[in-house]
């Protein structure tokens, strides 16, 4: 059964940043190998263990889990036909499931010191993969490695109801769908002296961050993609 919430935390504040999770925020750019191209040159048994273990890592990705530099797609290319698109952006989603950062979003993390990340370093191409998408462009893989379910999921109106997937532990996984307002969201109050930035794996790998981290991103200039939407915070018994 779900914490009951049942009073308010004060001044407490944490951010959802919805561009990690908005369908219509991913970038038409895919890992070099999960592209049609590359897939078709595959034989059938190939393609069901790219797709496989491909699951396997996004699933680690989104849950906090550290994903080895060996296993990252670190190498990305426009999909084909596709419009170039602006950017690069503070924070990007390519692919549906990694999250990339401009080299100024990444120093300003590592000031800050939120908790475990970890930046690898990417390479994104033309469709043609001739050129860089954005010339002399900076960009890292951001992994988060702290996972936390703090959501009240049974008090937040912008989840849906119908389970989308399970996690590897049985828990449902379910969609955010309020992902353009304030409020939508409902969390227990972070545990004072925690990661300032973490996910949570029951909904998609949602990025949620304190009020520390947000108003930093907000004066430095670089909210471009993150989406950020303040969260209702209460208190559980």
């Amino acid at each position: 059964m779900a914490r009951q919430a049942n009073k308010n935390s004060g001044t407490v504040r944490v951010w959802y940043a919805a561009g990690s999770t908005n369908p219509s925020a991913v970038k038409p750019i895919w890992p070099v190998g999960f592209h049609d191209i590359d897939q078709e040159k595959l034989t059938r048994a190939e393609r069901d263990e790219y797709r496989n273990a491909y699951k396997r890592k996004t699933i680690r990705y989104r849950s906090g889990e550290e994903v080895n530099r060996e296993e990252l797609d670190t190498s990305f290319s426009l999909i084909p036909e596709r419009k170039k698109p602006s950017g690069p952006q503070p924070l990007m989603n390519f692919g549906g499931s990694w999250t990339i950062v401009t080299a100024e979003t990444r120093r300003l993390l590592k000031d800050l010191k939120p908790g475990r990340l970890r930046f690898d370093p990417v390479e994104v191409l033309n469709a043609a993969r001739t050129a860089p998408l954005w010339e002399g462009a900076d960009l890292h893989i951001m992994q988060v490695l702290t996972c936390r379910r703090e959501v009240l999921i049974e008090e937040s109106y912008g989840i849906g109801k119908k389970r989308l997937d399970i996690t590897p532990d049985g828990t449902d996984v379910f969609m955010i769908h309020s992902i353009d307002r304030h409020d939508a969201l409902v969390v227990a109050p972070p545990e004072r002296g925690g990661a300032e930035m973490w996910l949570d794996d029951r909904l998609m790998g949602a990025l949620f961050m304190s009020d520390r981290v947000a108003t930093a991103l907000k004066a430095a200039k670089l909210t471009r993609g993150w989406s950020l939407k303040r969260c209702v915070v209460k208190a559980v018994h």
